[in-house]
């Protein structure tokens, strides 16, 4: 499966060595995850073996 994600919501890059490159880091997986999950539950195979999981 190839989709684009949509890269709204990253943090900048940060500037230098003493900006809280972690923090950045954390929200860059943040977006990237959140991003993952929608496509992967609109996905139709996914979607559904997904939701059945979830009901057992």
């Amino acid at each position: 499966m190839e989709a684009p994600l949509p890269l709204e919501g990253l943090p900048p890059t940060p500037d230098g060595p003493d900006d809280d490159v972690a923090a950045a880091a954390r929200r860059a997986v943040v977006v990237l995850a959140r991003e993952l999950n929608d496509l992967l539950s609109s996905c139709p195979i996914i979607g559904a073996s997904s939701a059945a999981s979830t009901r057992r």
